[in-house]
């Protein structure tokens, strides 16, 4: 969906998921400016209110993203399947990994309240659950390529696989070596990332321009997940990114390759993690200029993932004069593109101190600390009491 079209075409003669898409952007403006006014409002004549209106825009933006997306990937998969863009041999093994997450996610929050003792347990047994349908996914796509490798000339399976290879090897270290917030997910993260995501999916259908090949410039659908790193860091931000990219292979397929599949989505969309790093490692000490230094960093990874797919890929779709390097290196510029929206509109963002005061009081960090200190204040506290106590009792006793 792009702009222009919600600007220019009469909205009588748009389709369906185009139609949603004018009526979310629409709604989306009046929403913000609405939540800012009554927030504003709360702020000055009701403050004690404040907290809990601002909780609930929090659900309630949730709600709204998630049931916006839902609507959406409905519309759209039912108008590619139905051109035969999207074979049921590509949308069903990768539709079933999102609903075999969803089950896991929905199974751990049920664990957690239910039987906390458990859940580290459900995790692991989660994890290798959710990698049988991964598998199965990567068989059949390796054999639905077979029977479409000769629409494509000049593909480098070995390339392919190298290159996936090595960024899922980084991946990895993201999460287990850069990463210092190595914390399990909390019913609290959980539901920030279901946030942040939905967001990130919902802004990702409002496209300023669209490429013939496969990838558009969005309106800042990157920034969501990169804010989510930024708060609860770099591991979180990964597996945020992750699902977030698998959900865009449905929402924009353009997949020939099991490989290939795995650099333009899950891994490109996975390293967008990376745009928390500088803060967790507290290599920028700067909030606005950590957020844009990582921030710039995630966007080159995601660019050199689509670079890669490309060369190997999608050399047979070289521009005439061009190699197939030089064509993935121009091609895939648009998510440099992307990422100049993304830190445009965080500086605008970060400008707020309202903006930062709030980033810093949910980041995952600053939220452990907090919790820590408080406990430790009433810790103190309590200390205190039973000193006092002590005394009133031994200066009763000394008086009598």
């Amino acid at each position: 969906m792009k702009i222009s079209s919600m600007l220019t075409e009469p909205f009588g003669t748009l389709d369906a998921v185009s139609k949603l898409g004018v009526i979310a952007f629409y709604t989306a403006i009046i929403l913000a400016v609405g939540i800012a006014v009554a927030a504003l409002v709360l702020k000055k004549k009701f403050p004690e209110k404040q907290a809990a209106f601002l909780k609930g825009v929090k659900y309630f933006i949730f709600g709204y993203a998630l049931a916006l997306s839902i609507s959406m990937l409905v519309l759209k998969m039912s108008d590619t399947i139905a051109d035969g863009e999207f074979v049921g041999e590509v949308f069903w093994p990768i539709a079933s990994i999102i609903i075999t997450a969803i089950v896991l996610i929905l199974g751990g929050y049920i664990v957690g309240y239910a039987k906390r003792d458990f859940l580290p347990k459900y995790k692991i047994i989660a994890f290798f659950v959710l990698l049988i349908p991964v598998i199965v996914m990567i068989v059949i796509l390796a054999k639905y390529f077979k029977t479409v490798e000769s629409y494509y000339d000049g593909v480098s399976e070995l390339g392919l696989y190298i290159s996936a290879v090595v960024l899922v090897l980084l991946l990895v270290a993201g999460c287990l070596i850069f990463s210092k917030n190595s914390g399990a997910l909390s019913t609290r993260d959980m539901s920030y990332a279901a946030v942040f995501i939905a967001l990130a999916f919902a802004l990702s259908y409002v496209r300023i321009f669209r490429l013939p090949q496969g990838g558009s410039i969005t309106l800042a659908s990157m920034l969501p997940i990169m804010l989510y790193s930024y708060m609860f860091g770099t591991k979180k931000g990964i597996m945020a990114g992750i699902i977030f990219g698998i959900l865009q292979a449905i929402q924009d397929p353009w997949i020939i390759h099991p490989a290939q599949f795995l650099l333009d989505y899950p891994v490109a969309f996975g390293l967008l993690g990376f745009a928390g790093i500088f803060k967790e490692l507290k290599l920028v000490k700067k909030p606005v200029l950590s957020f844009v230094f990582g921030a710039t960093l995630a966007g080159i990874l995601r660019y050199a993932a689509h670079v890669l797919s490309g060369i190997f890929a999608f050399a047979s779709y070289a521009g005439a004069g061009y190699s197939p390097v030089a064509w993935g290196f121009l091609y895939n510029s648009f998510t440099l593109v992307d990422t100049a929206i993304v830190i445009a509109v965080a500086l605008l963002m970060f400008s707020s101190k309202s903006f930062r005061r709030l980033v810093d009081e949910k980041s995952g960090e600053n939220a452990v600390d907090t919790a820590k200190t408080y406990e430790k204040t009433e810790k103190f506290s309590g200390y205190e009491q039973n000193n006092t106590a002590e005394q009133l009792n031994d200066n009763d006793g000394n008086t009598n």
